[in-house]
């Protein structure tokens, strides 16, 4: 609201596999297609503005980090378009950033922990 305009976004998230491309012949342009997308898409349809609204798949990876969560009440499966995409409840994010871990790392993950197996490595790296 600095310059008079009021913005008011829905943000929608869910894990899950996505395939990206350039489309077109004449004029290109990017687009992603899959579940990941079609969940998160529900999710911001189903949101409220000034909120982020999770899938019960993302929100499992984020409460393992340690970010805050509260159930929705608003999304109530089940929804046709939800049984698609594997979606069964979805979560609200009330904290958006993890709190320390014990050896003061503010990125939810502890040194004095590895991570799970198949999980991904703070560098981006795939765990054995």
């Amino acid at each position: 609201a600095e310059r008079g305009v009021d913005i008011s976004a829905r943000v929608g998230l869910h894990t899950g596999g996505a395939v990206g491309g350039i489309i077109g012949t004449v004029r290109f342009h990017f687009d992603m297609w899959g579940g990941g997308v079609y969940g998160a898409m529900l999710m911001e349809e189903a949101g409220e503005p000034q909120r982020v609204h999770a899938s019960d798949a993302t929100a499992a990876l984020l409460g393992e980090r340690g970010f805050g969560l509260r159930p929705a009440r608003k999304y109530a499966p089940p929804h046709p378009a939800a049984a698609a995409a594997s979606i069964s409840s979805s979560f609200w994010l009330v904290r958006s950033t993890p709190p320390p871990s014990p050896d003061g790392r503010s990125d939810g993950h502890s040194s004095a922990s590895a991570p799970r197996a198949g999980s991904p490595h703070l560098n981006g790296q795939p765990t054995p």
